[in-house]
């Protein structure tokens, strides 16, 4: 029997299965992963760097999506205690892992960097009181302001609703994550948070986890029908069985999303609130009327 563990001075999740096997003198081989030392942390860049290549298109070399599977090493990450206990804490037990995805941000000329948002802007609003995602960040190199680290806003779960646009571009009352190599700084979905442009020389490389609870989730799976069968069917029923959002649609080769269906998920979450497009690196607010007929398919 093989034990695959953490610290045991840090993490309970590692020292209960520990104090059995003893207990009960049961054979077996400790594994220890260390989770937050700066070789690990240079371990996972590794492996993202390698994996962004296979992106495509406007992603490559800086998107790297669906890790799981694609390397043991995020095994190990996602077996972290702390991140366990965490994703516990707040979004309760048999929470799902959402997304996992890495990121390589080199040095920019442009000065770009992102917007404010909220991990789950298209959640109705306003957002439900208690957590229902989180995001957990791990640091593959230095997280400093000038290395274009993220950036959170301080109490702005409050708000209960993803940011305006005049909010986006403004970053208003941010402050920087800057962390050494290996930390793993959290935030809740209904935070406010976006990233400074990078200004120094090489990458920035991170892995971004998000859990949710497991209530987010259909009881039942519609995939088995094919795109032909909505054929000449009211839009309801593709939206009700899934197949106009942008859940499920990260590919290796995509590097994430498809974009084109994030703003339609939004905005038949939100019909009410305004609703956002960005174009040329602009939001251009829409009114809730053109949302809600957008909404329904009355307009493009």
């Amino acid at each position: 029997m093989k034990l695959v563990i953490g610290n045991k001075r840090y993490s309970s999740w590692s020292m209960r299965p520990w104090l059995v096997l003893i207990h009960f003198g049961i054979p077996f081989e400790e594994i220890l992963i260390p989770l937050d030392t700066p070789e690990f942390a240079a371990r996972v860049g590794e492996a993202v760097k390698r994996l962004a290549q296979e992106t495509e298109g406007r992603a490559h070399g800086i998107a790297a999506p669906l890790l799981l599977g694609r390397d043991p090493i995020f095994d190990e990450l996602m077996l972290n205690p702390k991140l366990l206990a965490l994703t516990e804490m707040t979004v309760g037990k048999g929470a799902l892992l959402s997304q996992l995805n890495g990121s390589v941000r080199p040095k920019t000329r442009s000065g770009y960097r992102v917007g404010l948002h909220a991990d789950q802007s298209w959640f109705p609003v306003p957002y439900a009181e208690h957590m229902q995602t989180i995001t957990a960040c791990f640091t593959c190199t230095e997280f400093s302001e000038s290395g274009g680290c993220t950036m959170v806003v301080p109490r702005s779960h409050f708000e209960r609703r993803p940011p305006g646009p005049d909010e986006m571009d403004a970053l208003a009352g941010g402050i920087p994550l800057e962390c050494p190599p290996g930390s793993l700084p959290v935030w809740s979905g209904e935070t406010w948070h976006g990233s400074y442009p990078r200004r120094e020389d090489g990458e920035r490389i991170a892995v971004h986890i998000t859990m949710c609870r497991n209530f987010l989730r259909t009881v039942e799976n519609y995939d088995h029908l094919p795109d032909s069968y909505f054929d000449g069917k009211p839009d309801a029923l593709r939206i009700m069985s899934g197949r106009c959002d942008f859940f499920g649609t990260p590919t290796i080769a995509r590097g994430g999303p498809d974009m084109n269906l994030i703003a339609d998920t939004v905005r038949r979450a939100n019909p009410d609130h305004p609703v956002y497009n960005r174009t040329d690196g602009k939001y251009q607010a829409l009114s809730p009327g053109k949302a809600r007929r957008m909404a329904t398919g009355e307009v493009e």
